[in-house]
């Protein structure tokens, strides 16, 4: 028993994140899962999730590809994001809000670790030449 707990409490977040992920996609039949596999939408609408993390508090973070948090609270999704990233986040091919993570004493530390990508601004364009014996001069400007 000691062991099932452990497992449970250790892969509790993963398997709710396949089940989320696997919710998802609805043309997958149910006849493809494995009869010890029970599927059960705890909420819907959202816009592909990523990543789902479980606050001490009771707090369920979800992560959308596109740069939103959303939160789940006593089983109710609110309205409001808890953070949208989406005008940082590079959504080009396999890009996007990829994970997150929750501080281990959320909320006394209030900290969500996000992990996305993101591209900055191009920056100048800098070369450098030689100019006389061994000396290098740098020109800095902007690209085009």
């Amino acid at each position: 028993m000691k062991q099932l707990k452990w497992f449970f409490d250790r892969h509790f977040g993963w398997l709710c994140v396949a089940a989320l992920m696997w919710a998802s996609f609805t043309s997958v039949p149910a006849q493809a899962l494995p009869p010890y596999f029970l599927v059960e939408t705890v909420q819907s609408g959202f816009n592909n999730p990523t990543d789902v993390e479980f606050a001490p508090n009771g707090l369920v973070f979800i992560a959308e590809l596109g740069g939103t948090v959303r939160v789940m609270d006593n089983g109710r999704l609110l309205t409001t994001p808890f953070i949208d990233i989406s005008e940082q986040c590079n959504l080009s091919e396999n890009r996007g809000l990829l994970g997150m993570a929750v501080h281990p004493d959320f909320p006394a530390t209030p900290y969500v670790y996000l992990n996305y990508t993101y591209d900055p601004p191009r920056p100048p364009v800098s070369r450098a030449w030689l100019a006389g014996m061994g000396m290098a001069s740098v020109f800095q400007g902007s690209p085009g």
